[in-house]
């Protein structure tokens, strides 16, 4: 079995706006920001109608439909990526 380690780049605070505007998030996934990335084709963000969970989703094909939830705080995300806790 294949083994994956957790990777992320969270993207500055100041580039959140910029990098969601590029991404065009307001018209694939609206209530949700998006705030890093696992280096390949999913995206990490927040889902606002979910109480701002953590949720994956691929960059292409971006849809609410495909986001997969992660966990339901920041810190418990950071704690996954440190631990290599494998994402739900």
């Amino acid at each position: 079995m294949f083994n994956q380690k957790n990777y992320a780049i969270l993207w500055r605070g100041e580039y959140l706006q910029d990098y969601n505007c590029e991404y065009q998030v307001e018209d694939y996934l609206e209530d949700m920001i998006l705030f890093g990335s696992d280096g390949g084709g999913e995206a990490f963000a927040f889902d606002k109608m979910k109480e701002m969970i953590i949720v994956r989703v691929p960059f292409i094909g971006m849809e609410r439909e495909l986001a997969i939830e992660i966990t339901d705080t920041f810190t418990n995300f950071l704690s996954l990526l440190y631990n290599n806790t494998s994402w739900r």
